[in-house]
C-alpha cells in the first residue's frame, strides 16, 4: 500500500492554521492509522509518500520520519532534491530508521456506516478530535465495521466510540461478546445507537 496521507506534511503544506506542528501530527494521525491498521490486520506493506509538490522543509521531513516510525510503516518515499538539501537529518536519524511493530492495544471505532449515510459531509469531526486528544496519551489504531467482522478486534482490550448513530448488527454483535470475553468498551456521548435496520435492542444490551 503506498499512501499520499502521509505526515503532517499534507497539514503542514496545504492548510493554514494556528495549530503547531505536533497538533497537525495528531490531527492526520487518524486518517493515517485508518490505512494502517487495516494493512496490518491484512498483513500489508504500507509505503507513505509526502503530497505534491515535493516541498519539505527540515521539520517536514523530522516529521515525517517520526510519523512513519509511529505507525510502524515499512518506509516512506521522498524527493531526491528533499533528500539532498537536508542530508543531514537522514545521517542524524538513520540509526532508529528500522521497520517495527508497534504495540497498540486500543482501538478507536471509525463509524462507516454513519459516515456513508451522511453523503455530503466530511471526515467525522468528532472522532478526528477525539482521536487527536487520544494520541496526546497513547497510541491506537482504528476499526471501523468490515475490520471487526474480518476479526480484527480480539487485537484489542480497549475500544473507544465517540461518534456514529448507525453501525451493522453484526458489528453490535462481535462488540458484544469481545466486552464478554473481557474486553472494555468506551464511549462518548452516544445514542441511541440503531442498527441499519433500525433496531436500537442491542445498543441497550452494551450501553444499558
Amino acid at each position: 500500500i503506498r499512501t499520499t496521507n502521509a505526515v503532517s506534511t499534507h497539514l503542514h503544506v496545504h492548510v493554514n492554521g494556528a495549530e503547531t506542528i505536533p497538533e497537525k501530527f495528531q490531527i492526520n494521525y487518524s486518517r493515517l492509522k485508518r490505512i494502517i491498521t487495516a494493512a496490518k490486520h491484512y498483513d500489508l506493506p504500507v509505503w507513505l509518500e509526502p503530497p505534491y509538490p515535493p516541498v519539505l522543509d527540515a521539520v517536514g521531513n523530522i516529521t515525517m520520519i517520526f510519523e512513519a516510525l509511529c505507525c510502524g510503516a515499512t518506509g516512506f518515499y521522498n524527493w531526491s532534491r528533499t533528500i539532498n538539501q537536508h542530508l543531514c537529518i537522514y545521517e542524524q536519524y538513520q540509526n532508529i530508521m528500522n521497520v517495527e511493530n508497534p504495540i497498540v492495544d486500543t482501538a478507536v471505532f471509525f463509524p462507516l456506516c454513519d459516515h456513508r449515510l451522511r453523503r455530503d459531509s466530511h471526515f467525522p469531526e468528532r472522532f478526528q478530535q477525539g482521536c487527536s486528544e487520544i494520541r496526546k496519551i497513547t497510541d491506537f489504531d482504528v476499526l471501523d465495521d468490515n475490520l471487526i467482522s474480518d476479526g480484527a478486534l480480539p487485537r484489542y482490550k480497549r475500544l473507544i466510540i465517540m461518534e456514529g448513530n448507525v453501525i451493522e448488527q453484526s458489528t453490535f454483535e462481535k462488540i458484544r461478546k469481545w466486552v464478554e470475553q473481557g474486553g472494555v468498551l468506551i464511549s462518548y456521548n452516544l445514542g441511541p445507537v440503531r442498527t441499519v435496520e433500525g433496531n436500537i435492542t442491542l445498543f441497550n444490551s452494551l450501553f444499558g
